[in-house]
């Protein structure tokens, strides 16, 4: 709205087609960019009222700069590719040298299991003659399948800082579930041992349910659903064996290929794909991941919850085919034939070089692990030796391998008390602190 003093007044304005003398032509909206022919003009910046308001085009690609200096004909070339440069006047030519070569690194840990090994079996080759035969090392590699493969199962959940005491029961369980579809319904040796393998790794998950969605520690969690699988398999068969298990399936499992025991090759089958998603699969980083610290993991996006009910369902999987090679080495099923080998499986890891804090175990070592077993449980019969001393030899073989695992560390947790014992105010363990224990329930794992 105009203001009061200046209604009617006559605005004078230059007419656009009447120009006054020596006034120019209008302003052009832009300059040419570079040439006429290069003109683009709605790709120029304008202001606010033109035309078209955008920036300016990329333009044309800038040559690059080539500083690089050239080796002149005084200046040798060395062997390995080692350019070295003189000085003249005032120029100072480059010196260019070959990539440093690879450093080879020795696993000291895991060589001494092999070394530890091999002593074992030279001892009682030493000792007993008939040791070191073709047909006692390969019932030395037999004996050992049973607890290679729960150990595989285990040496999972033990690097994501767990443990399951069920693998025994589970197998037993299996034993006889697989056993009684085949004898008494009629169920078919391979459908069978499917069926034994479905229900193993749903134990299993069952186990990983309840310590991730129930908040249970591992040991009680396991603990708990030992008692329950081990009576699940009395209740089955009423407590009573189960025989006349069909020939079909003890061949599946109890026969030879080219001179060497199918259960062998089994084993070794199943530890090449354990080692390759353990460690060539993103799920395999995961499991390690999460046994390093699973409130790290959880932060990376590391489905928690998942990933531990997958691998406690591969140890489910795991111990139900160990129980049924049981059932198919003895041509029957009964209720606690799966018990013996929880602490020797677990015992197997352990001596592979698993860590029970988490965060670090090698198939390759439980497989050593659990020949190491089967040469002792051997050796101790070739040589009359009570078989209640047995035990006694196994315990004290899994102390000195957790004592040699623990030394090649440096003793972590003494190192601390002395340190403490000096008057010296020890660092404050960020792990401890921010990391959960394992099967704690931090938190953080709430709503994974």
């Amino acid at each position: 709205m105009a203001a009061p003093g200046l209604e009617g007044l006559f605005v004078r304005r230059a007419h656009q087609g009447r120009r006054r003398r020596r006034q120019g032509r209008d302003l052009r909206s832009h300059r040419w960019s570079r040439g006429r022919r290069e003109r683009r003009g709605g790709r120029l910046l304008r202001s606010a009222r033109d035309r078209l308001a955008e920036r300016p085009g990329p333009g044309h690609a800038q040559r690059s700069v080539h500083l690089r200096t050239h080796r002149g004909r005084h200046q040798r070339t060395q062997p390995g590719g080692q350019c070295h440069g003189h000085r003249e006047g005032n120029v100072v030519s480059t010196e260019v040298n070959s990539p440093p070569p690879r450093k080879v690194t020795i696993n000291f840990q895991a060589l001494g299991i092999f070394i530890a090994a091999a002593a074992i079996f030279a001892v009682f080759g030493v000792l007993n003659s008939n040791f070191l035969t073709l047909d006692n090392l390969r019932d030395v590699a037999v004996s050992a399948c049973v607890n290679a493969l729960i150990g595989i199962g285990l040496t999972f959940v033990i690097i994501t800082g767990g443990i399951d005491l069920s693998v025994g029961s589970i197998a037993s369980f299996v034993g006889i579930v697989s056993a009684n579809a085949m004898v008494n319904s009629g169920v078919a040796p391979i459908p069978g041992l499917l069926l034994g393998l479905v229900v193993g790794f749903a134990a299993g998950a069952v186990n990983g349910l309840l310590i991730t969605i129930g908040k249970l520690p591992p040991f009680i969690a396991t603990l708990g659903t030992m008692s329950v699988y081990q009576g699940l398999a009395y209740v089955v068969t009423d407590g009573k064996p189960v025989y006349n298990v069909p020939d079909a399936f003890v061949l599946l499992l109890n026969s030879y290929i080219g001179g060497v025991p199918i259960v062998v090759v089994v084993v070794i089958v199943v530890a090449v794909l354990a080692w390759l998603l353990l460690r060539r699969t993103v799920f395999g980083q995961n499991v390690i991941a999460v046994g390093g610290s699973e409130e790290t993991a959880w932060l990376s996006g590391v489905r928690v919850t998942r990933v531990k009910v997958l691998v406690y369902g591969i140890s489910g999987l795991l111990a139900a085919l160990g129980g049924m090679v049981v059932v198919a080495r003895i041509s029957a099923a009964q209720s606690e034939a799966g018990s013996p080998y929880l602490l020797t499986a677990i015992a197997a890891a352990v001596i592979g070089g698993a860590n029970l804090m988490g965060g670090e175990g090698r198939i390759a070592g439980t497989l050593i692990g659990a020949l190491i077993l089967g040469a002792l449980t051997n050796g101790l019969v070739l040589l009359n030796v009570p078989s209640f001393y047995e035990q006694i030899v196994t315990g004290l073989v899994v102390l000195i391998a957790v004592a040699i695992d623990q030394g090649s560390k440096g003793w972590p947790m003494l190192g601390r008390g002395k340190s403490k014992g000096r008057g010296t105010p020890a660092a404050p363990d960020a792990a401890s602190d921010t990391a959960p224990t394992p099967g704690s329930g931090a938190p953080a794992e709430a709503g994974r």
